[in-house]
């Protein structure tokens, strides 16, 4: 179910975060939690076939993060989490365009 998917995603990016031993970076993943999670109602802004094409590529994206920490490479983890991250940004603004919520995720002008 997409509940579940959205509480693997999370749990793989605290996963992620318990290996770095930073208590900042396990505290902020556990606040957006409460904060996200949450809100991400997929059912309402994508098809069913949609979804399904949407976690895959969020699964390729871990994929790539894990292969490169099980390779010892912790430049391409670093780089594969960079654009993991990257994307998912793109993926909220992109729902949050959706749902008429773009306001809350667009950066604020400087």
């Amino acid at each position: 179910p997409p509940a579940t998917r959205v509480h693997y995603d999370h749990d793989f990016h605290l996963l992620i975060a318990r290996g770095t031993h930073n208590a900042q970076i396990i505290d902020f993943l556990t606040y957006l939690s409460q904060q996200i999670a949450p809100r991400l109602q997929l059912g309402y802004v994508l098809s069913a076939a949609l979804k399904d094409e949407y976690f895959d590529r969020i699964h390729a994206e871990h994929r790539a993060i894990v292969d490169a920490i099980e390779r010892r490479q912790p430049d391409a983890a670093r780089a594969a989490m960079r654009s993991h991250l990257l994307n998912s940004l793109e993926r909220l603004r992109a729902l949050a365009h959706a749902t008429g919520r773009k306001d809350r995720l667009e950066p604020k002008p400087t």
